[in-house]
């Protein structure tokens, strides 16, 4: 009998308590650890994806945004934090920005930021950054 190699699950620990998230997570990672095969699952649980996920794929309104492995997550995008005089007019090179009455926060890609903030230390953006200033961002 041929073994399943690739799993696709719907929200796997939504309504789980922790301890159970826990262990379905556990499962989860024992069942990949032979490099063979594979989980595919969506989640709102970002969490969840900081503990297990090797690679994202952000799918939004039916398209792919991006899908990357999470070290290229870190290699592509930044995030920078800045007064909101120092956004001039550049507010269109971000991916996704919050702006405050004064300030800003924002993912933009690593590039774009060395070439226009380089003056600016970003931050490693983290599962949830990316997805929220994906979708969520003001753009």
């Amino acid at each position: 009998m041929e073994q399943v190699k690739l799993l696709i699950l719907d929200e796997p620990t939504a309504g789980l308590d922790p301890m159970a998230r826990i262990e379905v997570l556990d499962i989860l990672r024992e069942f990949v650890a032979d490099g063979e095969k594979s989980v595919f699952f969506s989640t709102h649980i970002t969490s969840d994806l900081d503990k297990i996920a090797d690679y994202i794929t952000l799918i939004h309104k039916g398209r792919i945004v991006d899908s990357l492995s999470l070290d290229k997550l870190e290699e592509k995008y930044i995030m920078i934090s800045g007064a909101l005089e120092e956004l001039k007019t550049l507010e269109n090179e971000f991916v996704g920005i919050k702006k405050g009455d004064f300030s800003f926060t924002g993912l933009i890609l690593r590039d774009k930021a060395i070439k226009y903030f380089s003056h600016i230390k970003g931050i490693k953006p983290s599962i949830e950054d990316f997805l929220t200033y994906n979708i969520w961002g003001d753009k």
